[in-house]
Order: C-alpha cells, then structure tokens, then sequence
C-alpha cells in the first residue's frame, strides 16, 4: 500500500507540474521572458565584471584579462549574430533540436 501511495503521489505531482509550467509558459511567463532574459544578461555582466575579472587581475596581467575579455565578448556577439542569421520560423532551416541539444552539451562543457 506504501508503495502505491508513492506512485500515485509522484505520478500527481508530476503531472501538475507539467500542467502548470505549461499554463505559466503560455500567459505569464510569454510576457515576461524578454525582461527576465535581459535580467538574468545584467545579472552575469555584473557577477563577471565587478568579482571575476578583478581577481583574475590579481593571478596574471591586466592586458591578458582584458584582452580576454573583450575576445569573449566579441565571440558570443558573433555566436549570437550567427544564430539570429539562421533563425527560421518555417521550421525548414537547421534542426531545432540538433541546436538545443548543442548548445546544451557547450554550456555543460
């Protein structure tokens, strides 16, 4: 009895989960997104800029650390350029999953 109280337990979460992530996706979440992308964006900038690159500055030269820098902020401008210039909303151009399962295997690298 334990142990379908589990699986009916864990099957009823599961499945509200689902629902209301779908539900929040779709109206809240829809409007929401660009203002939350450009927060989380300014949220990073400010972690790597006034904690990161102040104590690699410390461990090897500034030039390096800026040079660094600037070369990785130009790569994911060109990154996010290249992505925009393939985007397709046809649902004919490059795979959808092949880009997420990509970027997904970069970011945990």
């Amino acid at each position: 009895m334990t142990l379908l109280s589990i699986i009916l337990a864990t099957l009823a979460g599961g499945v509200l989960s689902v629902l209301a992530a779908g539900l929040l996706s779709l109206t809240v979440l829809a409007r929401l997104a660009p203002k939350l992308v450009s927060f989380a964006v300014g949220i990073l900038l400010a972690a790597a800029l006034l904690e990161l690159v102040p104590e690699a500055a410390q461990s090897m030269p500034v030039e390096k650390v800026g040079a660094t820098v600037v070369a990785g902020l130009a790569a994911f401008f060109l990154l996010e350029k290249f992505a925009l210039w393939r985007h397709d909303h046809g649902g004919h151009g490059h795979p959808t999953v092949a880009a997420v399962v990509l970027g997904d295997g970069l970011h945990n690298f």
